[in-house]
């Protein structure tokens, strides 16, 4: 099932597979806040049944009072999320006395008490249920990390921790996930810890039907709705923590698939195939910590970030500062997190993890003509993964080639490739090394490939003169010479790539934004690249960008990021999403994964188009002293 359903309904029709209980309070149920366990309803849907156990109001007294109805799911797998009514129990009398009266409480909430009820929640599930249980910390209130609200928020996270630790089970690290949302130095609107705003955001939704992120903006916050309930964004970390935590032990070796996860009462063994789920709507997403410096590596920045934050305004300047910043170069990954590379199969609908890192972040995978071999950058270089070869990537040693980023497109003629470099340049060089040869020779703008003509007689990058000016189409010979800037309309584009047949020019565009950053995907007809051959190829609310058609011209690959995204960051909860050509407004299949910048910023098809390749970067759950880091999920 893709929706899911209460404990009680659930446990009088069980479904016969394996079952995964959501528990907790309104932030969970779903209803007045955004519902991310209807998206991990949906990713988990092949193999698993989605219970919400989760009730408005409710704290962990309340949650206890009615786990019999939880235990009776057979569960394999509970994951809880109680206690920010606790908290707010303290932040007044007023908090305290409508918690008393509408919950029919025995006594006044404590920390104490929040404790000893959350401490036997466990307790009952560890020995009455052979599930794997997930506690997870409660997300920052206010929409900030700081000041009293902060201060509320800690010792509740504490105890959380704490109970964790002598039951040996694991922490999701939701209030750190959500608070990498909020930037600290960026004002927001003072929340005054009364209930007042959320009336307010639920009549907006239900009466006005506006999301949840855009009532968030009308009050001021980016995380919350009202100060206390989540936006879209910040729901779809949540999301996307539980869905990592249900595949924690899903790795396959060299792609093959472990067995699925069997019903209760016997405990499941381990799925590594993972089936990509076909998902009617998407629930959007959120970002995560940014790359962890350590102290031989400084904080990795991206091309356009360290370019904006060191003021330069030309690669010429650019590749001076680049000389001076060792280590900087390329992405890296923060600590917990690991780099997979999957490859999604059409006619199944599956997506098989073919490899994993620890210790190298690579983005961006090409398709060699060969059909076996993918090419991907890593630490500033290209590198060759042969399918058959066991995740044991082998770097190509070109010369004279800078740092390269994630925008390489293969020579169509299959032993060569285009690459972008940090410098701001466009190289030609062989798949096999040696010498490159630069293509562009502009110092004072800066180009990023993404597509070659069908014919290989024409390049098309983003061509931007200045940083903070909208990135235009632009096209060149492969072997240099003067550049054509195209006008498609207001707005910045990026990942222009052609149609297999090369009558069009595919693309992804702010001409029609009503907010910064919101993206759509558009085409336009190459012999006549202007604005008033721009089609639009669907309309959305989420930020959707580097839609890639498959060789034959049938299917096409499209990155679909949250609403309000701005650019194409990186450590997001995103979708892959594929389509017929002939519409793009109907998912054939969705693919949920954490990732975003890297994940499929180049075509990825292979060449018989019955698969495409993709890179994500999943977060490890925070770690809680004393638990196993080998602990099954059953």
């Amino acid at each position: 099932m893709t929706k899911p359903i209460g404990p009680r309904h659930y446990a009088a029709h069980p479904g016969g597979r394996p079952v995964l209980v959501c528990a907790g309070d309104s932030i969970t149920q779903g209803k007045i806040s955004a519902d991310w366990v209807r998206r991990v309803a949906t990713a988990v849907a092949p193999t698993m049944d989605t219970v919400n156990a989760g009730i408005s109001g409710d704290l962990a007294w309340n949650l206890l009072a009615r786990l019999d109805a939880v235990i009776a799911c057979r569960p394999a797998i509970v994951t809880v999320l109680i206690g920010t009514n606790d908290m707010a129990a303290q932040i007044s009398a007023q908090w305290s006395d409508e918690c008393l009266k509408s919950k029919r409480l025995p006594q006044r909430p404590t920390p104490e008490w929040y404790r000893e009820n959350l401490h036997r929640i466990v307790e009952r599930l560890k020995s009455e249920t052979s599930a794997g249980i997930a506690l997870m910390s409660l997300p920052p209130i206010g929409d900030t990390t700081g000041g009293q609200w902060g201060e509320l928020v800690a010792p509740y996270n504490a105890i959380i921790h704490e109970v964790a630790t002598q039951a040996a089970v694991p922490v999701l690290p939701v209030h750190e996930q959500i608070a990498g949302l909020i930037t600290p130095d960026k004002p927001s609107a003072q929340w005054d810890g009364t209930k007042k705003l959320m009336g307010a955001a639920t009549a907006r939704r239900f009466l006005l039907r506006q999301t949840w992120a855009a009532i968030a903006r009308r009050h001021g916050f980016t995380t919350t709705t009202d100060g206390v309930h989540l936006t879209e964004l910040a729901a779809a970390q949540i999301a996307l923590l539980v869905e990592q935590f249900v595949a924690a032990s899903t790795r396959t070796e060299c792609g093959q698939p472990r067995s699925e996860p069997q019903p209760q009462p016997a405990p499941p063994s381990h799925s590594g195939n993972r089936p990509a789920q076909e998902s009617p709507e998407m629930t959007t997403s959120s970002p995560s910590p940014q790359d962890a410096p350590t102290p031989d590596r400084p904080p990795a920045l991206d091309l356009a970030e360290l370019a904006a934050r060191a003021g330069v305004r030309t690669p010429r300047e650019f590749t001076r500062l680049l000389e001076r910043t060792p280590g900087g170069l390329s992405r890296g990954l923060a600590p917990g997190q690991t780099c997979r590379l999957h490859v999604f199969e059409v006619a199944s609908r599956s997506d098989v993890i073919v490899a994993e890192f620890d210790d190298l972040l690579f983005e961006a995978p090409n398709w060699g003509d060969n059909g076996e071999t993918l090419y991907l950058n890593g630490n500033g270089g290209l590198w060759e993964f042969p399918l058959d070869s066991c995740g044991k990537p082998r770097r190509i040693a070109h010369e004279g080639l800078p740092h390269i980023n994630n925008d390489h497109v293969l020579d169509p003629g299959g032993a060569s490739i285009f690459m972008s470099a940090m410098d701001g340049q466009i190289y030609h060089g062989s798949l096999n090394g040696g010498l490159v040869r630069r293509v562009t020779d502009d110092d004072d703008a800066w180009h990023f490939l993404h597509g070659v003509s069908p014919d290989g007689k024409t390049l098309g990058f983003v061509r931007i003169d200045t940083p903070g000016n909208p990135a235009r189409l632009a096209l060149i010979s492969p072997e240099g010479g003067p550049v054509t800037v195209h006008d498609t309309g207001a707005g910045a584009i990026d990942g222009p790539e052609w149609s297999p047949d090369g009558e069009w020019i595919y693309f992804n565009t702010e001409r029609w934004a009503s907010r910064p950053g919101h993206s759509q995907l558009a085409r336009v007809p190459s012999a006549q690249p202007s604005p008033d051959k721009v089609e639009r190829l669907a309309s959305t609310d989420t930020v959707d960008w580097f839609p890639h058609l498959s060789p034959d011209g049938r299917l096409a690959a499209y990155l679909q990021f949250p609403v309000g995204t701005e650019g194409h960051p990186k450590n997001l909860p995103v979708e892959i999403v594929l389509v017929d050509v002939s519409d793009w407004t109907t998912p054939l299949a969705r693919v949920p994964l954490f990732g975003g910048q890297g994940t499929i910023n180049v075509n990825s098809w292979s060449p018989d188009s019955t698969r495409f390749a993709f890179v994500s970067y999943p977060l490890a759950p925070t770690p809680t002293p004393g638990a196993s880091d080998e602990r099954p999920i059953r």
